[in-house]
């Protein structure tokens, strides 16, 4: 598998960690690219379907840690992902380069829809903690957690939860 591309940004790397896990070795897997043998892919992908979680990745970040024979594309000698707002290097040294799609106000809201449920708790953690430090702005939170929780749990994605 492809080796989740970072900007070398420690946040947005906890961001990912959070999100997708890791597959071993402190890498987080991108299934954007991949290759096997049929008879492994078939284990996997058969596998994955019977996850309740909608998002490929996460689904095989955990089933990297399963399975032996999953491994990540460490020193990206096949696979090569460059990170969404880095400049494109034709000279890359992988066999297969893959760039990030345009970002778009359609792929920004759907992220929202799918990535909510992996941020809730954190953020409704965050959000008691500034009631406490900061007393006046409690009324604009409470109406911002009872907004995002009415999105939470009538719109977002909570398939991974489970």
């Amino acid at each position: 598998m492809s080796k989740e591309p970072h900007l070398g940004y420690s946040f947005l790397k906890g961001i990912s960690k959070s999100v997708y896990g890791d597959c071993r070795s402190n890498l987080t897997a991108n299934t954007g690219m991949y290759m096997g043998y049929a008879k492994y892919l078939r284990i996997v992908l058969q596998d994955s379907l019977q996850s309740s979680c909608s998002d490929d990745q996460v689904v095989l970040n955990k089933l990297c840690k399963k399975y032996p024979f999953i491994r990540v594309d460490e020193h990206e000698v096949i696979f090569k992902n460059i990170p969404q707002n880095k400049t494109k290097q034709p000279n890359e040294q992988a066999i297969f380069v893959s760039y990030p799609g345009s970002p778009s106000m359609a792929r920004y809201t759907r992220a929202i829809k799918e990535y909510t449920q992996f941020f809730y708790f954190k953020l409704m953690l965050v959000m008691l903690v500034l009631m406490y430090l900061f007393p006046k702005l409690t009324r604009k939170l409470v109406y911002t957690m009872f907004t995002f929780t009415m999105y939470f749990l009538f719109v977002a994605d909570k398939s991974c939860l489970g």
